[in-house]
């Protein structure tokens, strides 16, 4: 194992979520019980978070990283950094997420460190938004808890421009997709248009076309979940790689195991009037496809 990471496992995007039977089990911990709420037989020593009411951090004899590798910095800006997301990796770690999953939050901070853990009184890293698992691209974080405020408030406030690029099924027209989406309760990560969805407006631009595909320029200008997947989807022209919103998942000789869908570009003023701008290339398969347009 390259590098020394120490023998503490940090936590730290979990905070503010409720620890679920699933996540303990991974950390071989036994799940939360009917009337506690509260995980039992914790082996292995450990801290609690007294207001959240889950483990903090938690002490192994030994931590095993199974993913490292060096993530691409795409931009530092002291406090803020733009790191590349591969396709497979989630952002943080999420319920039940799976132990093969890598997880970009914990191995940033693991290489922002120098290869060791987070020290159990600081919290030196912040998510500021994420990407779905089969989605590569730029992703921002935060190294204090004020630029970790700003920044949120900035994509809240949707002063963020967001670019993606996507290979679709077919020929759409450049347009502006407006289609309320909703989700679905008892498919929590499923979204449809229904008309008791909330409102949502994606602009897109057909770049190219070949061979029964497109490549198309997507900025959405709200922040629904799987937002460009169900519009595209939604005027018959499915992300190539999307199952679940009716993508085919081959293309010649090209088997997918995720949505071609890739986020580009970020485009923001931050502090005030300075105009900042991160910008990063699809990779492997997809960067394979672009090439052949």
């Amino acid at each position: 194992m390259a590098g020394n990471v120490g023998p503490w496992l940090a936590l730290e995007d979990v905070i503010g979520h409720q620890a679920s039977r699933s996540f303990h089990k991974h950390q071989g911990l036994r799940g939360p019980t009917k009337k506690s709420n509260k995980p039992v037989n914790l082996s292995p020593p450990r801290e609690r978070d007294p207001k959240k009411g889950f483990p903090a951090l938690l002490r192994f004899r030994k931590v095993v990283y199974k993913h490292q590798m060096n993530l691409e910095i795409i931009q530092n800006w002291g406090p803020l950094i733009a790191v590349f997301k591969p396709q497979g990796w989630l952002t943080i770690p999420g319920r039940g997420n799976k132990e093969d999953v890598p997880i970009l939050s914990h191995e940033l901070g693991r290489q922002l460190r120098g290869g060791e853990a987070q020290d159990k009184n600081l919290n030196d890293l912040f998510t500021i938004h994420r990407l779905d698992e089969g989605t590569s691209g730029l992703v921002l974080f935060a190294l204090t808890s004020e630029v970790h405020k700003e920044l949120s408030q900035l994509f809240e406030n949707g002063k963020i421009k967001k670019t993606y690029l996507a290979i679709v099924e077919g020929n759409p027209d450049s347009q502006i997709i407006d289609a309320p989406l909703f989700k679905i309760p008892s498919k929590k990560n499923k979204s449809v248009v229904d008309k008791k969805g909330k409102p949502s407006q994606t602009i897109i631009k057909n770049l190219k076309n070949k061979n029964g595909l497109s490549l198309v320029e997507c900025v959405p200008l709200t922040g629904r979940s799987h937002q460009i997947r169900v519009h595209l989807a939604h005027i018959g022209a499915p992300i190539l790689g999307d199952k679940l919103y009716g993508g085919s998942m081959a293309k010649g000789d090209f088997k997918l195991d995720y949505p071609c869908l890739h986020a580009q570009r970020l485009e923001f003023e931050w502090p005030v009037g300075a105009h900042k701008t991160a910008q990063c290339e699809a990779q492997g398969v997809m960067a394979t496809i672009i090439s052949q347009f």
